[in-house]
């Protein structure tokens, strides 16, 4: 097992990880050396001080960014986030190697982990808040389309979702035609059609507000759903002063026993 990596130990290492892996995986660094274009045409490498999550997997370490080269060692199993000192990008910007320090190389599509696909059985929808969600064409998350989800539409429906597998959470959803999107960006919705209302009920122009009361205890039918900037989620039974608070989630329109999204 290889042990002279710098890995995360404290809290607020950890609580920094999900910004720092975003710039890490994500973005275009600068300043890529010339040596390594002249070498690697096809790579394009960058310095960068940021975290890569290898979820326990026990990746092989190599000497070089074209992996080439093995070390014979492995990332310990007992770490989880690793400290980036740069990080290697094919030409269409899709992160192909990550040095670890001391040119200890791991390869990017080393650190997804097994993934079990399963059909979308119980008719779960993904709420995507109207947020430009990138698509990729793999449910690993690793060949991006160039697209992003149409910010006119919040409700999707989900053919198929993965896991890590045997513990980890789900990772992606399959919006039809290997549309996949990353599961971290969307809310879970329960495949459900009418809400349970007390006597309250809110206007959405001035939410912290009572506006109006339903006339008795009991579910009523959803026609719309909506969330604000804190992601708290509201159901509309009626009128424009007729939302309620959803508690767990948000909630889906069903016409005519099928399930389809709510567009605003």
């Amino acid at each position: 097992m290889v042990t002279n990596f710098q890995h995360v130990k404290s809290c607020s290492d950890v609580v920094g990880a999900l910004v720092i892996l975003l710039l890490t995986l994500g973005a275009q660094f600068s300043q890529p050396t010339d040596k390594v274009q002249a070498a690697a045409p096809n790579l394009k490498i960058t310095q960068v001080n940021g975290l890569v999550n290898s979820r326990y997997i026990t990746a092989p370490v190599y000497t070089d960014f074209s992996a080439k080269t093995p070390t014979g060692q492995k990332l310990s199993i007992g770490v989880s986030l690793w400290r980036a000192t740069a990080v290697a990008k094919t030409s269409n910007g899709v992160d192909y190697m990550y040095n670890l320090g001391r040119n200890q190389w791991v390869k990017a599509k080393d650190l997804i982990p097994d993934l079990t696909i399963n059909p979308n059985v119980e008719g779960t929808m993904a709420y995507s808040y109207n947020k430009p969600v990138p698509i990729y064409s793999n449910p690993q998350l690793t060949q991006p389309t160039g697209k992003t989800l149409a910010t006119n539409i919040k409700l999707w429906q989900i053919n198929r979702i993965t896991y890590f597998w045997p513990s980890y959470p789900t990772y992606a959803y399959d919006l039809g035609n290997n549309q996949w999107v990353a599961a971290k960006y969307f809310a879970p919705i329960e495949p459900i059609t009418h809400v349970y209302v007390g006597k309250a009920m809110m206007n959405m122009q001035d939410i912290n507000h009572v506006a109006s009361f339903a006339k008795t205890d009991g579910y009523y039918k959803v026609v719309d759903v909506a969330s604000l900037s804190n992601a708290d989620v509201y159901a509309k039974i009626g009128t424009d002063s007729q939302w309620v608070y959803v508690s767990m989630g948000a909630l889906a329109y069903a016409a005519n026993g099928r399930f389809r999204t709510i567009n605003p």
